[in-house]
């Protein structure tokens, strides 16, 4: 059945609150508006397809997320013929450039033709021409994720040689049970909690015995147990923020 798909996607949890999806779909229904991209499909409506805090760069869009998923689809014929717009190939993904190529060959080798709306390139079989800049397109967005990784890496290294060298922390951000005071990382009082939770991890009959000192001293005081009660001892739960 031929479809007019359409990709969004935003890489990171920091921009979930952000403009980056909004954007997207502003962009790209005012493109397929305005060039009739859904023209001689099956089905007139555009099917949305969203991948949320997924990087390109490592692959997760088409390993874990929505877009691998549609490419199985597209792998057993189900969209032959169809349309899948994108903002640009990187939206698409950032992986290697001759990765990122398969991929469009799969999509050709099934008459999809996926469409680059920045470029205002469609790409497909009838425009082979295309090649080139395409292959460019992925190219730059491969070496462009290249050096924000290798320049993340390093920012990482420099932190944790500095609180090293300085007996410091590496970040700000800690579980629950652990303060920053001082540059230092110091225990507070939720700490003990975690470490009767790994003890009973490490040794479940603990829990037992505590859970029979609780029904215990509970019927001693003449107080009736319930099932609400007993339910709070069966699962544990470690949090951070």
């Amino acid at each position: 059945m031929k479809k007019c798909f359409v990709y969004y996607r935003f890489s990171s949890e920091q921009q979930r609150d952000g403009a980056s999806i909004v954007r997207q779909k502003e962009v790209l229904q005012e493109y397929i508006k305005r060039h009739n991209v859904c023209d001689g499909m099956d089905d007139p409506e555009v099917v949305e397809i969203l991948d949320e805090s997924l990087s390109a760069f490592k692959g997760l869009n088409m390993s874990e997320g929505r877009l691998g998923k549609w490419m199985d689809q597209v792998r057993i014929g189900m969209w032959d013929g169809s349309r899948l717009v994108v903002e640009s190939i990187d939206r698409f993904s950032r992986l290697n450039p001759f990765t990122v190529l398969s991929y469009i060959s799969e999509l050709v080798s099934h008459k999809i033709t996926m469409i680059d709306a920045s470029n205002n390139m469609w790409i497909n079989l009838a425009n082979s021409q295309l090649l080139p800049i395409v292959t460019m397109s992925a190219q730059r967005a491969y070496e462009e994720s290249v050096i924000k990784s290798k320049r993340i890496a390093d920012g990482w290294r420099r932190r944790r040689d500095s609180a090293f060298n300085d007996n410091g922390i590496v970040t700000n951000k800690t579980p629950q049970w652990i303060d920053v005071v001082d540059n230092k990382y110091v225990l507070n009082d939720k700490a003990e909690v975690v470490r009767e939770r790994y003890l009973d991890c490490v040794n479940p009959v603990s829990v037992h015995q505590r859970l029979l000192k609780f029904c215990v001293r509970k019927v001693m005081n003449g107080n009736s147990i319930d099932r609400g009660e007993q339910n709070q001892y069966t699962r544990f739960y470690v949090t951070a923020e």
